[in-house]
């Protein structure tokens, strides 16, 4: 084998690699993300990834979604057309310091992993110590929902005219 031989293979070797890493990161490029469950599929625009949880606008509605991951079957990564809107974000934060961040007070359904098909709603008052606190109801008394039971929680967003 001749040195000029072993060039070109490191070469090609190096290219592979760098070209494998690109296509791994090609991701973060990307301003819809498309999350499947078992029984549901939604878009959603300027996602967020966390540690533990994936968030984003819903594409055709004012709700903001947060999934755990452990919900989520498959994530898909898709093409926008309107360049306007933010790339994927990825954050160094597990959902129960992402959701100390949220406004508050704050319209929201969720569902919880014991029984992913039934949402739950109500007005929640905040977050701490692995728990979301919430209202359902003026009367009603509070209701503290672990956080690492969320499967998803939705917010709807106030939209001024």
């Amino acid at each position: 084998m001749h040195i000029e031989d072993i060039f070109e293979d490191l070469e090609a070797q190096f290219e592979a690699v760098a070209n494998q890493g690109s296509n791994h990161l090609a991701h973060l490029e990307v301003k819809i993300i498309e999350v499947r469950t078992k029984t549901l599929r939604m878009k959603l625009i300027a996602p967020i990834i966390g540690v533990d949880f994936i968030a984003g606008l819903d594409l055709d509605r004012p709700t903001w979604h947060i999934f755990s991951t452990r919900y989520i079957s498959e994530v898909v990564f898709l093409e926008a057309q309107d360049e306007s809107l933010p790339r994927v974000r990825q954050i160094d934060e597990t959902i129960g310091i992402f959701l100390t961040h949220l406004p508050l007070p704050g319209l929201m359904r969720w569902r919880t992993f014991d029984n992913p098909d039934f949402q739950k709603t109500g007005a929640v008052r905040g977050s701490s110590d692995g728990f979301l606190l919430t209202h359902q109801g003026a009367a009603a008394k509070e209701i503290y929902v672990p956080i690492l039971s969320l499967a998803q929680l939705s917010i709807d967003s106030i939209v001024d005219n």
